[in-house]
């Protein structure tokens, strides 16, 4: 972030908006599943359709404008502004989360922008009146999520290390947005495709199949279901015999979310499956 120092919660800080919307332009807003189900519900849309229509690279990044500008802009500003991500929320602040807890940091000034900064207050004060601690809290159990599923997949290598190769290009394309075009390995599926873990409403509706229990309509029960579908099926691929025939495809596309979810958390899956496999000491993740 630059030169700027790290801040916490009780560090001086004030940023008042003037909705100039600089930058609402030429963002890159990648979004994790809990975020992605909030704008789909923001839209009435299910979240299948809602991937579809916003979203790009690999199915986690809001999409822009030819003029630069987000998808979700409109006339007078944010269109989903009750339920815009939390990179929205909190700038010109960012969130860091590792192992060891959070990291603040104040992003530089762009230039254009007309926001003024102060420290009138705490960094605390603008969170809160920001409403982030929900956000938090989804990103972070999707952060130790996707932690798990590397966990798995580096096991899963040491006892198979012929995989390894594919499993690395797979979470490297996802995770470093290369899934369109810019290169594609052969172990990924084609280019664009989205990982469909990514996808709430249809890893609940198969789990609510499966277990034959009603869809639910709340959005805290949609995740809740999300991550145990894919706790259950780490649970199930972490005992699978090596020979059976469903464990390569399980592998990959559990490496594809993971991936996924490490450009949305921004934290370093692909080290922490390197470290998972090889083993490098004490691991830092962000």
């Amino acid at each position: 972030m630059g030169d700027l120092p790290p801040l916490n919660r009780d560090s001086q800080f004030a940023y008042t908006c003037n909705r100039c919307m600089t930058c609402c332009h030429d963002p890159h807003i990648a979004l994790d599943p809990y975020e992605i189900a909030r704008l789909a519900r923001n839209r009435q849309l299910v979240t299948t359709e809602f991937i579809a229509r916003y979203l790009t690279e690999g199915g986690v990044v809001l999409r822009n404008r030819e003029d630069t500008s987000c998808v979700m802009l409109g006339a007078d500003g944010c269109t989903v502004y009750a339920d815009r991500p939390q990179i929205c929320r909190t700038y010109p602040l960012k969130r860091l989360r590792s192992k060891d807890g959070e990291t603040l940091w104040q992003y530089p000034g762009l230039p254009a922008s007309t926001g003024v900064y102060g420290k009138e207050g705490t960094v605390s004060d603008f969170l809160k009146a920001h409403d982030v601690e929900e956000l938090f809290a989804a990103k972070d159990r999707y952060f130790d999520l996707a932690l798990r599923i590397v966990g798995v997949l580096a096991e899963a290598v040491k006892r198979e290390p012929h995989r390894f190769a594919t499993i690395r290009d797979v979470i490297d394309t996802r995770c470093e947005f290369r899934g369109l075009n810019l290169r594609q390995s052969p172990a990924c599926r084609q280019p664009g495709t989205i990982p469909a873990l990514i996808d709430v409403d249809r890893v609940v509706s198969d789990y609510c199949r499966e277990h034959q229990i009603d869809f639910p309509d709340i959005l805290d029960e949609k995740i809740r279901l999300h991550l145990l579908a894919i706790e259950e099926r780490l649970a199930t691929i972490s005992t699978r015999s090596p020979d059976d025939s469903d464990t390569s495809g399980d592998l990959l596309e559990m490496a594809e979310f993971a991936g996924a979810l490490g450009a949305a958390t921004e934290v370093r899956v692909m080290l922490a499956f390197v470290a998972g496999v090889f083993g490098s000491g004490k691991l830092k993740t962000t």
